[in-house]
């Protein structure tokens, strides 16, 4: 399956989209800014992001491109 990020600012939104996708099979990670999900970008393949948009430091248009 897809090994997917997700990126959110709040703990609790992460939290169900991981359980969801891990239901499916999934693989997921999850970061709590843009900038640390960067990091985990570049270190791992990643099939998909999956971002909030307004988020403090790195908005998520700044974190896919």
């Amino acid at each position: 399956m897809a090994r997917i990020l997700v990126v959110d600012v709040e703990e609790s939104i992460t939290q169900i989209v991981e359980h969801l996708l891990t239901a499916k099979g999934h693989q997921v990670i999850c970061a709590v800014n843009g900038k640390e999900a960067l990091k985990i970008v570049e270190r791992q393949t990643i099939d998909l992001v999956i971002t909030d948009i307004v988020m403090p430091e790195m908005d998520g248009y700044e974190l896919i491109q």
